[in-house]
């Protein structure tokens, strides 16, 4: 399983209210993921997800 898939999956069996989301192009602060997403930078919430060794999420 790739760490997208686990992501995925951890927001879906945690997480009721949140969406994994990939822009075709990179962003980099929100006003531009708000932009690629024609939404309000009210509406995001930046946040950096790792993977730790043993595949665990850490948000």
């Amino acid at each position: 399983m790739t760490a997208k898939e686990k992501l995925k999956r951890y927001l879906a069996d945690n997480i009721t209210r949140a969406e994994h989301v990939i822009f075709k192009q990179s962003c980099h602060c929100v006003a531009e993921a708000a932009e690629a997403a024609r939404a309000s930078p009210e509406e995001f919430v930046k946040n950096l997800c790792m993977v730790d060794s043993r595949g665990m999420a850490i948000l």
